[in-house]
């Protein structure tokens, strides 16, 4: 028991709450003309994705500039503003090399 009857408190280490980096970045580009609320980019293990009318498309690996970094929760607001299924968040494919 700890001081005060009460249990010892959980112990978080000296850097606290670490956790994983994430497997996949959100991006969104400045708006153009064709795109006026931008476009959604993902990056998975330095390769570069748009996503499509048809899915993830791989685009390289160098960010455009101006690009904007995104939270998942945002991402996930993007897609439903355009009308698209946020699953497609999940569905960033793995580089094969």
């Amino acid at each position: 028991m700890w001081s005060g009857g009460s249990a010892r408190p959980a112990r978080r280490g000296i850097i606290g709450r670490v956790t994983r980096p994430e497997a996949v970045r959100y991006y969104l580009t400045p708006r153009t003309m064709a795109f006026p609320r931008g476009r959604l980019l993902a990056t998975r293990q330095g390769r570069l994705l748009v996503l499509a009318a048809d899915g993830w498309v791989t685009l390289g690996r160098h960010l455009p500039s101006g690009v904007e970094p995104l939270t998942r929760e945002r991402a996930e607001q993007w897609c439903r503003r355009e009308e698209i299924d946020p699953a497609w968040l999940d569905a960033v494919p793995t580089p094969t090399r």
